[in-house]
């Protein structure tokens, strides 16, 4: 993959990021396992000094961690619903006077209820007052496993699949949707998903800010669907899938026509959403940082933090929450 820039002291610079993520082996889960290591890679350079230079030093255990999120699905039953919200199970109305907080939706709803329908809009928001009081702490671990983790979940929530029931087109005979969605595009097509991106900027409001990156990746769940039923009316049932070999088991997936047939359709929309995630996670993983009273990290301190899963990090962990430190984002 390439990033370039210019470089300039102002905040307004642009950045150009060019989407190299051809045959990066993507899979079903949210972006792909490459697309999150890519976006929390690539935020490290939107990033202002002196956070860029700690970021950067660490930026190999950001882009591993990554994926830690969906990976801890594998073991913890309440992982799941923090990487999605299905919207359309909420009425318009409804969705509207959501709270903002968490402890306050819990007094409105059951939590059974609200988990079964994601609760992806409080955990981020969650997990930024982590990252907070991490910098406070100057608890190195813990800002980069956390700064990852917010990384992943904001990420998701650019994702319009990530935001309905129907995820996967299961109840709309469109099954695999998902993985066409957002790991066949980026896997062709990727090396043309050019954008250009700003500097990081200060974030006033995460939790009204998410509502607004969700809200408007979800206007785009109608297209995502119309799309996928048109590419198969105008591509030959004949050329809509091609063979793969998955190990020793031969598969198939859609073909390239056909993927190219959807991406065309999109408009390019998942170049787009590919690029906002870069753009948002360095803006909240920088704000965090300036709220802690931007605290001086240094890049090189430290083991090889690649390989590393303390104790320390739990404790301080259990510390923050017997602390207060849950979600009170203004």
């Amino acid at each position: 993959m390439l990033l370039l820039f210019k470089p300039s002291p102002r905040w307004w610079v642009f950045i150009t990021v060019i989407v190299g993520l051809c045959g990066q082996g993507f899979n079903a889960y949210s972006w792909g396992f490459a697309a999150h290591r890519y976006i929390n890679e690539s935020a490290v350079y939107a990033l202002p000094s002196p956070l860029r230079e700690f970021f950067e030093y660490h930026r190999l255990v950001l882009k591993e961690r990554a994926v830690s999120a969906d990976q801890r699905r594998a073991w913890d039953p309440l992982e799941a619903p923090c990487h999605f919200m299905d919207m359309d199970r909420w009425g318009d109305s409804e969705r509207l006077a959501l709270p903002l907080h968490w402890d306050s939706a819990v007094q409105c709803y059951s939590e059974k209820l609200l988990r079964s329908r994601g609760i992806l809009p409080w955990h981020a928001p969650r997990v930024y007052r982590r990252l907070v009081w991490a910098f406070e702490q100057g608890n190195h671990q813990l800002i980069l496993r956390t700064a990852a983790d917010l990384g992943h979940y904001l990420a998701d929530a650019h994702v319009p699949l990530h935001l309905c029931s129907n995820y996967n087109g299961q109840n709309s005979g469109q099954h695999g949707l998902h993985a066409l969605l957002e790991s066949r595009i980026p896997e062709y097509f990727g090396d043309t998903m050019a954008q250009t991106l700003r500097r990081a900027e200060i974030v006033k409001h995460p939790a009204h800010q998410l509502w607004q990156i969700m809200n408007d990746a979800y206007a785009h769940l109608e297209r995502v669907f119309d799309c996928e039923c048109q590419c198969r009316s105008q591509v030959p049932s004949h050329e809509q899938y091609a063979p793969f070999r998955r190990g020793n088991r031969l598969l198939r997936q859609e073909s390239i026509p056909f993927v190219l047939c959807y991406h065309r359709c999109l408009g390019g929309l998942m170049g787009r959403q590919l690029a906002s995630s870069v753009a948002h996670v360095a803006d909240w993983w920088m704000s965090a940082w300036v709220e802690a009273g931007q605290p001086m990290l240094r890049a090189r301190w430290g083991p090889d933090l690649s390989k590393t899963e303390s104790f320390e990090e739990e404790d301080a962990e259990d510390r923050w929450k017997g602390g207060g430190g849950e979600d009170h984002d203004p």
